[in-house]
Order: C-alpha cells, then sequence, then structure tokens
C-alpha cells in the first residue's frame, strides 16, 4: 500500500480543540456545515455509513468512524480491509480494542483508541496499552477526569482527547489545561468554542 506523506493527526487536533461527536442525523447535519475538520460518527449501521463518510468527505471534513458503535459491524480486524478498499486512507476508525487498533495502523488507517477510566487499576492498565499500540491518539473516557488526564500525558506523551461528561466551557479549558491535546462532545451548543481554543494554546499540564 502506497503511504504518501500526511499531516500527523496531533497537528489537525491542534486546530481543532472541540471536535463535534454526532449520534444523530440532525448532528450530522450541523457538523457538516460547521468549521470543524474532524468529525466523529457514533452512530448508523453498513447501510448509512457509505452515506455518512461520503458526505464528510465530500464537505472537506476527515471523518473518524467508531467502529463499536456502528450496528452490523463485526468486531474482526477484515473489517479494517473493508474500510481502505471503499476510503482508502480519507477515513479514521475510532475502537476501544487493541487488535482492531494495531491492525488499522499496520493499514496506515489514522486510529483513535479509546479507554475507559473506571479505577485505578483501569488507568495504569490503559498507560501500559497506551505505551504498546501506540495509536494517532487516544481518547479518556470519562473526559471530566483532569488529574487523570494529567497522569497519562506524564506517563505516556500521547495525544490525548477527552470525551464524556463535558457539558461546559469551564470544562473544556481545565480538560485542555491539564494536558489533553481536544475534547470530543455530542453537545452542539460546545462546538463554537473551538474557534476561541484552537487560536491559543493549552496550559501545561497541572500536578
Amino acid at each position: 500500500m502506497d503511504r504518501p506523506e500526511r499531516e500527523p493527526l496531533k497537528s489537525i487536533l491542534e486546530r481543532n480543540r472541540v471536535i463535534p461527536a454526532v449520534k444523530d442525523d440532525s448532528a450530522m447535519k450541523k457538523a457538516l456545515h460547521s468549521s470543524h475538520d474532524i468529525i466523529f460518527v457514533l452512530y448508523g449501521d453498513i447501510l448509512t455509513l457509505d452515506d455518512h463518510v461520503n458526505a464528510i468527505l465530500k464537505s472537506g471534513k476527515m471523518p473518524f468512524i467508531h467502529l463499536d458503535m456502528i450496528n452490523g459491524l463485526a468486531s474482526n480486524p477484515v473489517v479494517l480491509e473493508y474500510f481502505y478498499r471503499h476510503f482508502k486512507r480519507n477515513c479514521g476508525v475510532i475502537t476501544t480494542k487493541s487488535n482492531m487498533a494495531k491492525k488499522a495502523m499496520e493499514m496506515g488507517i489514522r486510529v483513535v483508541q479509546r479507554y475507559f477510566m473506571l479505577d485505578s487499576l483501569s488507568v495504569e492498565s490503559s498507560i501500559e496499552g497506551i505505551g504498546k499500540t501506540r495509536t494517532d491518539a487516544i481518547e479518556i473516557m470519562p473526559g471530566i477526569i483532569p488529574r487523570v488526564i494529567s497522569h497519562i500525558h506524564r506517563q505516556t506523551n500521547a495525544p490525548i482527547i477527552a470525551g464524556g461528561l463535558i457539558n461546559t466551557a469551564s470544562d473544556i479549558e481545565r480538560i485542555l489545561a491539564a494536558g489533553a491535546i481536544a475534547v470530543s462532545t455530542s453537545k452542539s451548543e460546545l462546538w463554537p468554542l473551538n474557534n476561541q481554543t484552537a487560536a491559543g494554546s493549552s496550559k501545561p499540564a497541572q500536578e
């Protein structure tokens, strides 16, 4: 597979500190008409997948499809062969599964691996997994845990996206200050904040 040089995902995220996460057609329509370069797709099925991806690409944006949330997709790396044949390297994926993340990376497909922070054990096992897989970026759930974000940032230096339970502008400010490079949110009222956060840089991670 040919792999011409392309902009690292980290650089794109630095311009897109607030990422629309869409869960229905109404949100998709808003995101397509927004100024964002990236859209996270968290709904749909194998019948709507092509339409969603092509609509996002046509709008000049980068789709990231959450494989675990698309009805009809098996949790099998062969799914990534489908993605590559249909979308080449123009469509990224989100997954919680390390085997899917590794296969996508091997194929040159951009990957955001999602980790759930349930307790101290899950935090430490996530740090170990991040070091082994080394995807383009990781997403921490729930996002409103600045202290954990700061800890993972110091331990891994991986590009961190925070998602889940993010409700206010102050939430976003604290998360970025803790070391996250971006947040993903389904709350469309927060999407315009990207124009403010992308203009500056996040503060150093707090101890």
